[in-house]
């Protein structure tokens, strides 16, 4: 299948369509066994929950700062 084709149906199936060819092949064959696992009961939907990424930054001060501090 070429890329063009891979993209049409990733699109199709609302799937990512961005990556390299090799990518785009295994996330399609992917998508069509899980499809037919949950289909046959073998395997159960996996709900995914969304997930959060917390940065915490924390910056030091000195009490007094030097006169050419910015």
């Amino acid at each position: 299948m070429k890329r063009k084709d891979l993209v049409n149906k990733l699109k199709k199936y609302h799937l990512n369509h961005k990556g390299d060819i090799m990518v785009l092949r295994k996330r399609l064959k992917n998508h069509f066994k899980v499809t037919k696992l949950t289909k046959a009961k073998l395997m159960e939907k996996q709900n995914l929950q969304p997930y959060y990424v917390v940065i915490d930054f924390e910056a030091t001060c000195q009490e007094n700062n030097p006169v050419d501090y910015k």
